[in-house]
């Protein structure tokens, strides 16, 4: 009966019976204090998960790091998802384990080779290139000029698979 009577008032004074559930971490966007290393580990972690919190929100967040020449070239943001899905990335969505080379970096250009282990466990070579933005909204953040299939480590440099 008392139980009745706090969801009775509850109701009436439009509290919540359920306590509110947290809500969830703010995707990552390009800051000037992400390192271009920082970025590439950002967005392999979002590919990773990429259906967490929400489907596609892991490609969501690698195309908010995309800079925005690759922008153009690449988007909208649902052009985008279905390049992404196509043979030649997906091996990067929900993949196992990636291998990161060290980063180079020269001026305001980056780049890092990844050996990803994807779900089925093949490994597949991709080399993220990166730039330091110079103007714009985007000033001074790392962001991806382009993320290139290489092929698998055991072929040659510049063979792809599929």
């Amino acid at each position: 009966m008392i139980r009745h009577v706090a969801v009775i008032a509850a109701l009436l004074l439009g509290a919540p019976l359920l306590p509110p559930r947290p809500a969830a971490a703010p995707s990552p966007m390009p800051d000037p204090r992400y390192s271009a290393a920082d970025v590439v580990g950002i967005i392999l972690d979002a590919l990773q998960h990429n259906d967490t919190p929400t489907p596609d929100h892991g490609i969501a967040t690698t195309f908010a790091f995309a800079s925005p020449e690759n922008q153009r070239a690449t988007g909208p943001l649902e052009r985008f998802t279905l390049l992404v899905k196509n043979p030649q990335y997906r091996p990067m969505l929900g993949f196992r384990r990636a291998r990161r080379d060290p980063i180079t970096v020269s001026g305001g250009r980056a780049r890092q080779r990844v050996v990803i282990i994807d779900a089925d466990g093949h490994e597949v070579v991709y080399v993220f290139e990166l730039s330091r933005q110079e103007s714009g909204t985007y000033a001074r953040c790392w962001m991806t000029d382009g993320v290139l299939r290489v092929g698998t480590p055991d072929l040659p440099p510049g063979v792809t698979t599929t």
